[in-house]
């Protein structure tokens, strides 16, 4: 290399690191334009007439958001101020927590809520017919910004105890009061006076009026909430409209934190999650019966559904269990299985009933076959069972043909026999997800109806056993509670990531 070569080659780097230089400085720049910030100060111990010992730490719930510059007021030898500030307050003693915090400027798009009109969103449907009230506090809720600035104020060590606001909500308020907590909350730069706060409250909070008036009896309740699930007598613009299926679903599923969910509507018919991999509908035809009822057991996720036709009663139980050894399946992919058993007694005479599932896999063609004594629905290309249909005596099962919709394939088989006076018809369909290779027939076959029931119910209950008891004298209001835990249990969906690990 010459030396003009070499005088070209350092005058090309030294442009360079000119060039890089600038880029950083105008992205520093750039940053430091879109922070926003805010001083704040959090008082404890107003109201409260005993002294208590507060743990306080203030938490960054959204990306980017900082914490600094913190300090105290009224702090006393026995508190500490700290990234852990410890507080005896109460009683008279108010201290307080001053702190910088600042966040990236909210640049995310806003969340979309689906569209009433179309059968769907119940918050669209708030936000349109709700009080003014309610309307105001569903809009100035951050529940639309990915990236809302939120702090988390724990309040004790075990995180536990404590609450998050949203920042951009407290600057439009100028301050806030969570008297659970006895934390009041308040622009530092311009503080809202505690007591003039208080008498600026107008009206009665719910928890007040809860307080002060008599517990509600189940037929109070019943009064005031109509069953929003009654699938005779509601027909609202939000109810739930889910492949082919119209009104409320309940959500089972086999363990805790399954992918393999199932969505049972009010006349049984079975649907999957809408995140399960595993797409099928099986639907329970009894041509002219009119719903009774549906409730679950003990508040448990075990589902009974009544209906009858010209003085016969069909009674459908049905529940979801595990298909393997849960202490040695990967936590959430759990191949599961709705069973169905259906009932049918009542006026002496013929009945017909009929199953029909559709596979929801275009280019799959599916067909009936007899396994031994029972009828299955499998995948006519891989042989996978999608359905297996178990009958006791005095009834009979047809086939029909398979007929093309618009994603897959359906069949039905129509289960029929005669009815005598006293007598009881059973069957039980056996719906797996995922669909089960030929080999795991057996398995499938061997699940027993009261046997797998009885696990099921042991399994959730035991869940119910870890937790807080509750008991009064509705029965109703306990099943409530119980099936509040389930449901929550219900929801999670524990997957791999990438690498292969829990995620």
């Amino acid at each position: 290399m010459n030396g003009k070569m070499k005088v070209q080659s350092k005058a090309s780097m030294l442009y360079l690191i000119v060039i890089l230089l600038f880029v950083q400085q105008v992205f520093a720049q750039k940053v430091t334009r879109h922070l926003e910030n805010v001083k704040i100060k959090l008082s404890f111990g107003n109201n409260s007439l005993i002294r208590s010992i507060r743990t306080v730490q203030l938490i960054n719930a959204s990306p980017g958001l900082k914490v600094s510059n913190l300090a105290g007021k009224g702090i006393e030898k026995n508190d500490k101020v700290g990234e852990i500030s410890v507080l005896d307050c109460g009683r008279g003693d108010i201290d307080e927590l001053i702190a910088d915090v600042s966040w990236p400027q909210p640049s995310e798009p806003l969340r979309k809520l689906f569209g009433w009109h179309d059968g769907n969103g119940m918050w669209q449907y708030l936000l349109e017919n709700g009080s003014a009230g309610q309307v105001v506090r569903l809009k100035e809720d951050p529940w639309n910004k990915p990236d809302a600035p939120l702090l988390t104020v724990q309040l004790n060590k075990e995180g536990t105890r404590g609450f998050t606001i949203g920042l951009e909500q407290l600057i439009s308020q100028r301050s806030m009061w969570l008297p659970e907590q006895d934390v009041f909350i308040t622009l530092a730069d311009h503080p809202a006076d505690f007591k003039r706060h208080l008498a600026s409250l107008k009206g009665e909070r719910i928890l007040d009026g809860v307080a002060k008036h008599p517990d509600a009896s189940l037929e109070v309740f019943n009064k005031l909430w109509p069953d929003i699930g009654n699938p005779l007598k509601w027909n609202v613009p939000w109810q739930t409209k889910y492949m082919g299926t119209t009104g409320h679903l309940t959500v089972i599923t086999a363990a805790y934190g399954s992918i393999y969910k199932f969505a049972v509507d009010r006349w049984g018919n079975v649907r999957p999650d809408f995140a399960s991999p595993h797409k099928f509908r099986l639907d329970l035809n009894w041509p002219g019966s009119q719903w009774k009822q549906q409730r679950i057991i003990n508040g448990l996720p075990v589902i009974i559904t009544n209906l009858e036709k010209n003085g016969q009663l069909a009674e459908i139980e049905q529940f979801a269990t595990p298909l393997v050894d849960l202490s040695v399946t990967i936590r959430g992919y759990i191949p599961s299985v709705v069973l169905t058993k259906v009932s049918l007694s009542g006026k002496a005479g013929p009945f017909s009933f009929g199953i029909s599932l559709y596979n929801e896999l275009r280019d799959h063609q599916v067909e009936a076959i007899k396994i031994k004594d029972s009828w299955a629905i499998a995948d006519k290309r891989t042989h996978d069972i999608l359905l297996l249909l178990e009958t006791g005596k005095g009834i009979n099962v047809s086939a029909g043909n398979a007929i093309a919709n618009e994603n897959g394939q359906q069949i039905e088989l129509t289960i029929s026999g005669s009815l005598l006076e006293g007598e009881t018809r059973e069957f039980v369909a056996k719906l797996p997800s995922p669909a089960i290779a030929p080999a795991e027939t057996t398995r499938l076959s061997q699940l027993e109806f009261f046997t797998s029931e009885k696990k099921t119910t042991d399994y959730w209950d035991q869940w119910i056993r870890k937790g807080s008891q509750f008991e009064v004298p509705e029965k109703a209001v306990n099943e409530l509670f119980r099936a509040n835990i389930w449901h929550a249990l219900t929801l999670p969906r524990h997957t791999l990531d990438i690498d292969g690990k829990d995620h």
